[in-house]
C-alpha cells in the first residue's frame, strides 16, 4: 500500500476517534510512524514516536492501525524452563493477518526426519478447530504459517530432545520478538539392561547398581562420568568375581559409552577368585598418580587372602579411556597394610575418600569392616573402620583402626551393628 493509501485507511480506520482538527495530529502520528517503520523495515512502533499533542484516544488508534497494517506479535512467555522429552509451549498473541514466520536461532535446530534440538508438534491459534499439526510445515530450521489470525492467545507446541538452551525467532508481518528456555533433564533417567543406551549385557543376579560414584570427566566431553558396581558379575571361571563399569555419560542422562573392568575386561591385570564381589563399594580417591585423572578405590569384601571373605581393596589408577592403567591391591597381605584382618571381616564393604588428613599431599582412604569383632562380651560383628594413609603408589604408608576398642571412639557397640555396613551380603 502506498504512503498516500497508509493515511486514507487511517482516517477511515477510527473516523469517530479523528474530530477535526484532531483529525490532523492522528493523520500527522501515523504518516510519521509509517514512514519510520518503513524505513525501518518493520524494527516495531514505539509510543514515544507520537508528538506531544496527541491524545491517547488518538495513539491507540494509530497503533491498532499500523499494527493491523505491518503486524504485531506479543510472546507471553519469552523463557521456558521445559524438561527434555517433555514439550516447550510458547504462548503469544498477534494483531493483524500476516505470514507467522518461526525461526530456530542460535545455534538451535528443529528436526524434521532427523529429530534436531527441539521438534514442532502443534500449532494453535486458540480455537479448537484450528490447530495445525502438519509437520511438512517445517522446512529446514524455519516453519510458515500463511496469512495467520487470530483475536485470541495462540501457542506453539514443541518436543525437546537436547538439553541446554534453545531460542525461536517469531516475525509477523513485519513485527519480530523472540522466545527461548533452558530445557533440562528430567528427574530420573533409568539406567539398565534395556534403558538408558546402556548396551552392555547384564546377567541375572549381577547387582548392577550395588555401588555408585560420581567420577568426574574422564573422556574431557564436558559431561561427569560414573562408576557403577556389579559385584555379582561372573565374568572369569566361577561365580560372583564381580565388575566394575565406568559409564560415559551424556547430558540427557542417558549413556554415550562404557568401559566395563572385571576379571577378563579393562586392562585389569590382578586375578579375581569366586566369591571376590569386586565392586562391592566404589569411591573416588583423586588423582594419586598425579597424571591428570580421578583413580578410584573399589571392595572387594568377598577376598580370600588369609582367610575366607577377609576382604580388600584395589587402588585402580585410571586412563582417560576407561582402562585401568595400573593397580594397586590392599588386603591382609598386600600393600603393606600390617593390619590383621580375620576371616569374614568383609574388609572392603564400603570405602570413601576423605581427602588428605595427615597433610602430605596424596588423598587417603576409610574403608569399613562390618563384621569385625573387636570387643569382649558384646557378639560378633561389631564392625570397624580403617583410616588408610595412602602412599603415591597405591600403597599404605600407614592406618588407624577405629572399632569398641580401637580409635578413641567411645560409643559401645553390640554384637551384630555391623559399624560401616554398605554390603550385598
Amino acid at each position: 500500500m502506498s504512503r498516500c493509501g497508509v493515511l486514507v485507511a487511517a482516517l477511515k480506520a477510527r473516523p469517530r476517534l479523528l474530530v477535526w482538527p484532531a483529525a490532523v495530529a492522528a493523520m500527522a502520528a501515523v504518516i510519521a510512524l509509517s514512514l519510520a517503520i518503513l524505513a525501518t523495515g518493520g524494527a516495531g512502533i514505539e509510543p514515544t514516536s507520537f508528538q506531544a499533542d496527541v491524545t491517547p484516544e488518538q495513539q491507540e488508534a494509530a497503533l491498532e492501525f499500523l499494527a493491523r497494517q505491518y503486524g504485531r506479535i506479543t510472546i507471553l512467555n519469552q523463557q521456558s524452563y521445559p524438561k527434555v522429552e517433555g514439550h516447550w509451549i510458547v504462548r503469544f498473541t498477534t494483531t493483524g493477518t500476516h505470514d507467522l514466520i518461526i525461526t530456530a536461532v542460535d545455534g538451535t535446530s528443529f528436526g524434521v526426519a532427523t529429530p534436531g534440538d527441539i521438534e514442532f508438534v502443534e500449532l494453535s491459534a486458540g480455537k479448537d478447530d484450528s490447530i495445525v499439526k502438519t509437520s511438512t510445515l517445517v522446512e529446514g530450521d524455519t516453519i510458515t504459517f500463511p496469512n495467520y489470525s487470530s483475536e485470541k492467545e495462540g501457542y506453539l507446541k514443541l518436543y525437546i530432545h537436547t538439553p541446554g538452551p534453545h531460542s525461536l525467532r517469531f516475525q509477523f508481518g513485519s513485527d519480530v520478538s523472540y522466545a527461548h528456555n533452558t530445557a533440562s533433564v528430567g528427574l530420573e533417567q533409568k539406567i539398565s539392561d534395556t534403558a538408558g543406551g546402556f548396551t552392555a549385557t547384564l546377567d541375572d543376579s549381577d547387582l548392577f547398581g550395588n555401588s555408585v560414584a560420581v567420577i568426574g570427566d574422564i573422556n574431557n566431553d564436558g559431561i561427569p562420568d560414573i562408576a557403577v558396581g556389579a559385584p555379582f558379575d561372573d565374568d572369569g571361571v566361577g561365580d560372583d568375581r564381580g565388575a566394575v563399569y565406568i559409564l560415559f555419560m551424556d547430558a540427557d542422562g542417558t549413556v554415550d559409552g562404557f568401559q566395563k573392568i572385571s576379571n577378563t575386561a579393562g586392562d585389569f591385570t590382578a586375578t579375581l577368585d569366586l566369591g571376590d564381589t569386586f565392586g562391592s563399594s566404589i569411591a573416588v580417591i583423586g588423582d594419586i598418580d598425579n597424571d591428570g585423572i580421578q583413580d578410584l578405590a573399589v571392595g572387594a569384601s568377598g577376598d580370600d587372602d588369609d582367610g575366607s571373605s577377609t576382604g580388600a581393596v584395589y587402588i585402580l589408577f585410571m586412563g582417560v579411556d576407561g582402562k585401568v592403567d595400573g593397580l594397586q591391591k590392599i588386603s591382609d597381605t598386600a600393600g603393606d597394610f600390617t593390619a590383621t584382618i580375620d576371616q569374614f571381616d568383609f574388609f572392603g564393604s564400603s570405602v570413601a575418600g576423605i581427602g588428605d588428613i595427615n597433610k602430605d599431599g596424596i588423598e587417603d582412604i576409610a574403608v569399613g569392616a562390618p563384621c569385625d569383632d573387636d570387643g569382649a562380651g558384646g557378639g560378633l560383628n561389631k564392625g570397624a573402620v580403617y583410616i588408610l594413609f595412602m602412599g603415591i603408589d597405591g600403597e599404605v604408608d600407614g592406618f588407624q583402626k577405629i572399632s569398641d576398642t580401637a580409635g578413641g571412639f567411645t560409643a559401645t557397640l553390640n554384637g551384630s551393628d555391623l559399624l560401616a555396613a554398605l554390603s550385598p551380603e
